[in-house]
């Protein structure tokens, strides 16, 4: 999430709390029907009005920050989906239109290449369908931003529980996350983990 006229503190609290709620945007999701001649979805595209406004990312994150209309503009490849733009308006707003969506799809068009073509892709790749700049000889690259995160509390010495506290992440996450770590970065335990880190 980038900031444009967004308050600080709502991006803050998205990153921490709330981005694993927000499922509607993802690729994966089964609801949402996308090409490279489909680019821009609007939010009851994806999800109907009422179940939206059931939601505890729209009634915990969104209406606090008055958010409420949103569209997603796609970026594309040549074979992925490698970002996306997320526009909000308030609810006393005039939604996003058919309209816009057109627009939004002609800019999704020329930003998609000119993006892509600026990227270091020589150190970029597609990891379980997400995209993971992998710094020359650092195994780091590997992890997404949540397992870094992870990393550097475990590094510092939190238990399980203490990174649970510390991330609003279920245990059970914390430990998948960990079991990820130790699979990309090849090893077995903490031990071990912080051990090679230490040494890269």
């Amino acid at each position: 999430i980038s900031q444009l006229n967004i308050d600080r503190k709502a991006i803050d609290e998205y990153n921490r709390h709330y981005h694993r709620l927000d499922v509607y945007w993802h690729p994966r999701n089964k609801n949402i029907s996308l090409s490279k001649e489909k680019t821009v979805l609007r939010i009851f595209d994806v999800i109907s009005k009422e179940n939206y406004e059931k939601t505890e990312l729209y009634n915990d994150f969104l209406r606090k920050y008055h958010h409420y209309h949103i569209m997603t503009m796609y970026l594309y490849n040549k074979t992925n989906i490698y970002g996306f733009f997320t526009f909000t308006r308030n609810k006393n707003d005039k939604p996003f239109s058919s309209e816009d969506m057109v627009k939004m799809e002609l800019i999704s068009k020329f930003l998609s290449n000119r993006i892509w073509n600026s990227l270091d892709l020589e150190h970029l790749n597609f990891i379980n369908g997400n995209l993971i700049y992998q710094e020359p000889n650092n195994m780091i690259g590997l992890l997404t931003s949540k397992e870094t995160e992870v990393l550097d509390l475990v590094q510092k010495g939190l238990s399980n529980r203490q990174v649970s506290n510390e991330l609003f992440i279920s245990i059970n996450t914390v430990k998948t996350h960990l079991l990820n770590i130790y699979r990309k970065l090849e090893v077995s335990n903490r031990t071990e983990l912080c051990y090679k880190i230490n040494n890269i």
